[in-house]
Parts: C-alpha cells; structure tokens; sequence
C-alpha cells in the first residue's frame, strides 16, 4: 500500500539522486511514425509516448 511516508522517502530518494526516473519521450499522433523509429532502434531507454 502507498503510504505518505513511502511516497516521502521515495521523493528524499529522487531529490539524493539515489534512484532516477526513466527517460520519457513524447510524440504527437501525426509524429508517430518517428516514434516508431525510434523504437525500432532498439537504443530507447525510458518511456515513448504518442498523444492524441
């Protein structure tokens, strides 16, 4: 269960650079082909999202 303390101790973390948080990527729909081009390299870290 999330807690106030977990979500305070993950945001401590976050702020010491203990963990990072993934890369995110956005493309609009008429962009979508260049999202999946970048997928299809196989080099994406993080997340791709294409928005409407």
């Amino acid at each position: 269960m999330v807690t106030m303390a977990s979500l305070q101790t993950l945001a401590a973390m976050l702020e010491r650079r203990e963990v990072t948080s993934p890369d995110i990527h956005s493309f609009s729909l008429a962009d979508g082909g260049e999202a999946l081009a970048a997928l299809a390299t196989g080099h994406t870290r993080g997340k791709i999202i294409v928005v409407a």
